[in-house]
């Protein structure tokens, strides 16, 4: 399967984001790298993935739309910052999720994870959608639209296949 980084690079310039907070991540690195080099988007590397939250959301009150790419690991660290800054204030963000531990899992470790994110999302009533092959990366520009236009955070799941 083709790595799909330029593409999702690309697709979030076309959603008008202008703002990108990560923490290093392996299946995100080129992603992410890209990100570095792109003079469109500010990106800002973080120590905790709940940071990017809040960046976001001070983007979203100065006027600009902002991403925070992570691992579902720090997806579920970061829910008190979901509710209580983004959801409470109602400052959207696209959340570009490495989906670990789903059904093509290779290590027992991350599977945990895998099998909460989805129902902790739920709970949350935070949109949520997964993308498991490349044809579904438009999903990326109808999302950033539903939560910008809904003040909602939005967070797309995107598995191993589709990344590296």
């Amino acid at each position: 399967m083709p790595n799909c980084s330029q593409e999702i690079v690309a697709r979030l310039k076309q959603s008008q984001i202008s703002v990108a907070a990560s923490v290093p991540e392996l299946m995100f690195r080129d992603v992410l790298n890209l990100l570095d080099e792109d003079k469109e988007i500010s990106h800002v590397r973080l120590a905790r993935e709940d940071d990017g939250v809040a960046l976001c959301a001070g983007a979203f009150f100065g006027g600009k739309r902002g991403v925070v790419v992570m691992q579902n690991s720090g997806l579920l660290l970061s829910g008190n910052a979901i509710v209580n800054v983004a959801l409470l204030n109602r400052a959207p963000f696209l959340g570009l999720v490495s989906f670990r531990g789903n059904i093509n899992e290779k290590f027992f470790y991350q599977m945990p994870q895998g099998q909460v994110t989805i129902p902790f999302l739920n709970a949350l009533s935070v949109p949520n959608t997964v993308i498991d092959t490349p044809d579904k990366l438009p999903l990326i520009n109808e999302a950033a639209s539903f939560a910008f236009a809904g003040h909602t955070p939005y967070i797309l799941l995107i598995t191993q296949g589709v990344l590296i």
